[in-house]
């Protein structure tokens, strides 16, 4: 169960809550957006705001339930498109949290990471001077749940890099039964 700060909790009970959710896209250079109406300085670095221009798809907070989720974001700049073409995002992070401030002053009362999970390949189609990106993004959960291809064996070892024999016994060790004296040995 995630917790939130008293000042937090306060602000959703009042009627009006300014909130934001931040998106977090580790490419090179790391890319940090925000679907809210202007940039905002958060933990030393600039979200560029881009409004309403967004959304999830399956994004939900169940115990023992691990999902992925669908991002889209329109009227996205031209330059973020240009970065999303050029980089290869498969397997790249992602992070998304949701920022709670004070209705009032604005000030952020606190920021609750809502997901972290992997990229996959992402749909752009560009009109304009703007275009639109749709990123399925996998989470960790999804990602361990996997078969994982390799074994800690040596024929592994070997495809992986010939010539290491570093793991030519470990059948032999993984089998091999030990044979202790019985305790009336050790008292003589």
């Amino acid at each position: 169960m995630r917790s939130m700060s008293s000042a937090g909790q306060a602000a959703i009970a009042a009627d009006s809550v300014p909130m934001a959710v931040l998106i977090e896209m580790h490419f090179d250079p790391v890319l940090r957006l925000c679907l809210a109406g202007c940039n905002i300085e958060y933990d030393g670095h600039t979200w560029l705001g881009m409004g309403t221009a967004g959304g999830f798809d399956g994004v939900t907070d169940a115990a023992g339930e691990k999902r992925g989720i669908v991002m889209r974001l329109s009227s996205v700049p031209v330059e973020v498109l240009n970065l999303a073409l050029e980089e290869n995002t498969l397997g790249k992070r992602v992070i998304i949290h949701v920022m709670v401030c004070d209705p009032s002053t604005y000030e952020i009362l606190t920021v609750q990471q809502l997901f972290s999970g992997t990229m996959g390949q992402p749909k752009v189609s560009e009109e304009g001077g703007n275009g639109s990106i749709e990123v399925a993004a996998e989470s960790r959960g999804v990602t361990f749940r996997r078969v994982k291809s390799l074994r800690l064996t040596n024929t592994d070892q070997q495809r992986l890099h010939p010539g290491d024999t570093s793991l030519q016994y470990i059948t032999k060790q993984a089998n091999h039964q030990d044979v202790w004296p019985a305790a009336s040995w050790y008292e003589q």
